[in-house]
């Protein structure tokens, strides 16, 4: 896995019948590493990862990867309120075939909350892939 350069937290096109427009996606995927960038980070805040449903969020992942095609390293955010799901979205990237795993802290858990201390321990799981935290410096300083 190469996180050397740019690598690019893609938004999330829609149709507008409301739909992830997958021609577009994989079109920015292309130009995107056309233009040199080493990897795209799916499912992120600028992917607007938190209005996703499960089934738009499995759209989004397998097609980048398609569009990817081992062309660049590939970050899939996995974050959600629940730790339980924050690990299945992480099972299931890894399945797609990601390189890494972006994860955060539930955006409303205090520091000493409960929702915190298990997003942490799912961190100290023996991952197969790398991890990478963003934060939200108010609640996770």
């Amino acid at each position: 896995m190469n996180i050397e350069g740019i690598l690019v937290p893609i938004v999330t096109p829609f149709t507008a019948d409301n739909q992830v427009d997958t021609a577009l996606l994989a079109e920015l995927v292309d130009a995107f590493i056309a233009k040199g960038v080493r990897g795209i980070v799916a499912c992120g805040t600028t992917g607007e990862y938190y209005a996703l449903s499960e089934a738009e969020r499995e759209t989004v992942l397998n097609t980048i990867v398609k569009a990817a095609a081992g062309r660049c390293t590939l970050i899939a955010g996995v974050s959600d309120m629940s730790s339980e799901v924050a690990a299945q979205r992480a099972i299931r990237a890894k399945e797609l075939g990601y390189d890494g795993l972006m994860l955060s802290a539930p955006p409303y858990s205090c520091r000493r909350s409960k929702a915190l201390s298990n997003t942490l321990n799912m961190w100290r799981l023996k991952p197969t892939c790398r991890l990478f935290s963003t934060t939200f410096p108010r609640v996770s300083a």
